[in-house]
């Protein structure tokens, strides 16, 4: 009895010891933009940023270096404009990982709604998504190399109808067959931080997202929906609710 009741807990302490309890974030938008300038002074980092691709895409949505330093603890912008809800926000993991890569997968849903209030079509995609972790340096050592960045813009669809985007997530430390199968290694290009599917509909991407075996995740979801008179940006899990 007492050589089971150690085996157990060699058993235990070993799963212990790798699983760790997944946690996606909602840090303030200034904090995720600068999330891989760490080593930088305060005061290099915004022209850093303004360099960035991210900047380019915070642009696109109406969001500018003024903003960010006017309201550094602004976590989500999003507008409606022109007919259209244009959204942008950054999502972090705060756990550090023994993996060399966190694995995201996700499936939208767009579902269009006739003037009765009933779905006339529906449209799934799916993405995957791998993102690299910090290694070799003890102040970030396996954190994430860079925030996710979350951004859309999606048109109303007439009077009395509305659009309604669903976005499920599984982000997490697992792995990818034939693609990605040992977390000890980055099994993309080096030079890069990132991996995306894009989304799509096809076999190939949905075999690849059916094949992902996760050891330890979060989910959770995006909700958006518009209409000609305004939207609704919502994220229970992330305390994400916006109306206009």
């Amino acid at each position: 009895m007492k050589n089971l009741f150690i085996i157990m807990l060699m058993i235990v302490g070993s799963f212990s010891s790798y699983a760790q309890s997944i946690e996606v974030i909602l840090p303030s938008l200034q904090e995720g933009a600068f999330h891989n300038y760490w080593w930088m002074k305060d005061s290099e980092k915004m022209e850093h940023l303004k360099n960035s691709s991210l900047y380019k895409q915070m642009l696109e949505k109406g969001l500018t270096v003024d903003i960010l330093k006017h309201s550094p603890d602004k976590k989500i912008w999003s507008k409606f404009e022109n007919g259209a809800v244009k959204y942008i926000f950054l999502t972090d993991v705060n756990n550090s990982f023994d993996s060399k890569f966190v694995i995201q997968r996700i499936k939208k849903t767009v579902l269009l709604y006739n003037k009765k209030d009933e779905v006339y079509d529906k449209k799934v995609t799916y993405l995957v998504e791998v993102f690299k972790t910090w290694n070799g340096y003890k102040e970030v050592e396996g954190r994430l190399k860079k925030s996710d960045t979350h951004t859309g813009t999606f048109y109303n669809i007439g009077k009395k109808k509305r659009k309604v985007i669903i976005k499920e997530f599984e982000t997490g430390i697992g792995t990818i067959k034939d693609r990605a199968e040992s977390i000890e290694v980055w099994p993309f290009n080096p030079r890069s931080l990132y991996f995306g599917t894009g989304y799509k509909s096809n076999d190939a991407v949905k075999k690849m997202y059916d094949s992902i075996q996760f050891k330890d995740f979060e989910s959770w979801t995006l909700k958006v929906e518009v209409t000609s008179s305004g939207y609704i940006l919502e994220s229970p899990q992330l305390n994400i609710f916006v109306k206009q």
